[in-house]
């Protein structure tokens, strides 16, 4: 019997249904380590996260709420070793309410800490091209196949790789040493995220990079080798929480572009511990899929992350990429006509409103605002970011799926 003939059927069957089972009967909630009693996003799980809380909260008392970024300082690097650090940080003068000077927070953060962007370094991503063969054949307009190899052209811009530093001293870090290079989603964000990667990767197949795929995943399949599930992101502060389990659609995805049955053998031991992990505190599914149903927010240029106008950023009028694709995805894979009319209308929204952006401010954003075409999206705790990873990836999937007729307009008109 054909090893492969008879291989392929246990290699869909099995990964469509740990696919199906995690994404189904998982929402985004923390991993079991992380109780009620949980203060805040960061848990000072090392000593050197213990101490840049320290820093963060010094910063703030320094600088003020003003332009503040409390990420900055948890990504920062030690430049000697913890205890020398801590003592010239303790003996820093403060006043009388304990604040510390700019003059002489700026010197100890010169003198001690690396910048938060040095643990990583840019890499050239071995297997881009600059226009791929057989690049997104369904998409018919030239505007948009020209703006589609602009976005495919901001993976090499995204492309890093753990600095030889990180390697050879880790606990000067927050930073998790990963072998293999990575894509992150861009800007403030310098490390590698959980569900951002399905979108990630989603894009580099579209842009037939398939060994960045690949190495994203084995990056990832590491993280549930040292701590029993992917974390939220690949720092050291993020090992109390994880993310949608997606980690089963990105191997199925890569799969069934590559047919690469070592990577599917690779993936599976790592793939059991996953669903192990999500499956001893299953959830709900009734009530996801009744909320979705009756939530409401779809709206002119996408689907709106709630209907609350709070000022933050998982709030209307925000839409997020990787919402948009899950969405047009279930929709698509129903079998049902009406729905798959529904996703294309979604999908043609959500493309026309960050050609839009893209042409108007030349860069791919974030988030978007779902209520004006071409509007990106803002609030929250951090200015609106671009880059950017999913949003690049999410398009090229669209794009490649639905493609783009020759006479089908792309302005707001």
């Amino acid at each position: 019997m054909d090893r492969k003939a008879s291989l392929n059927p246990i290699i869909t069957t099995t990964l469509f249904i740990f696919s199906f089972t995690l994404i189904m009967s998982n929402t985004i909630v923390r991993a079991g380590a992380c109780t009620p009693k949980d203060s805040g996003p960061v848990i000072p799980t090392t000593p050197l996260i213990t101490f840049l809380e320290r820093v963060q909260e010094a910063a703030l008392k320094t600088y003020g709420h003003k332009g503040f970024d409390p990420k900055l300082y948890v990504d920062m690097s030690l430049k000697k070793n913890l205890s020398t650090t801590l003592e010239a940080f303790d003996k820093l003068p403060r006043t009388a309410n304990g604040s510390i000077s700019v003059e002489e927070l700026n010197g100890f953060l010169e003198k001690y800490l690396g910048g938060a962007a040095e643990d990583l370094v840019y890499v050239d991503p071995l297997d881009f091209c600059a226009e791929p063969e057989d690049f997104l054949p369904k998409v018919k307009s030239p505007e948009v196949r020209a703006w589609a190899l602009e976005v495919h052209s901001l993976w090499k811009n995204l492309s890093r790789k753990v600095s030889g530093q990180v390697l050879e001293k880790p606990n000067f870090y927050t930073l998790l040493p990963l072998e293999n290079p990575v894509i992150i989603p861009g800007s403030r964000f310098r490390e590698v995220y959980y569900w951002d990667s399905y979108w990630v990767i989603r894009g580099l197949l579209a842009s037939k990079m398939y060994e960045t795929a690949k190495g994203i995943v084995y990056n990832l399949i590491s993280l549930i080798d040292e701590f029993g599930h992917v974390l939220n992101g690949a720092r050291a502060y993020y090992t109390n929480r994880s993310q949608p389990p997606l980690l089963s659609s990105m191997v199925i995805d890569i799969y069934n572009r590559t047919h690469d049955e070592d990577l599917v053998i690779r993936s599976l031991p790592a793939l059991v511990k996953e669903h192990e992990f999500w499956n001893s505190d299953a959830k709900m599914v009734d009530d996801v899929v009744l909320s979705l149903q009756n939530s409401g927010l779809v709206r002119s240029f996408g689907i709106a992350t709630s209907l609350t106008n709070s000022g933050q950023q998982w709030d209307f009028p925000n839409g997020w990429a990787p919402l948009q694709h899950m969405i047009v995805e279930g929709l698509v894979r129903s079998g049902s006509r009406h729905a798959r009319s529904v996703a294309k209308d979604i999908v043609v929204n959500w493309t026309r409103t960050n050609y839009v952006a893209y042409k108007e401010t030349g860069a791919m954003h974030e988030k978007y605002d779902v209520e004006k075409c071409g509007g990106f999206g803002g609030g929250g705790e951090y200015v609106p970011q671009t880059g950017f990873g999913w949003s690049n990836g999410v398009v090229l999937a669209f794009l490649e799926e639905f493609g783009w007729p020759k006479n089908l307009k792309l302005d707001c008109s």
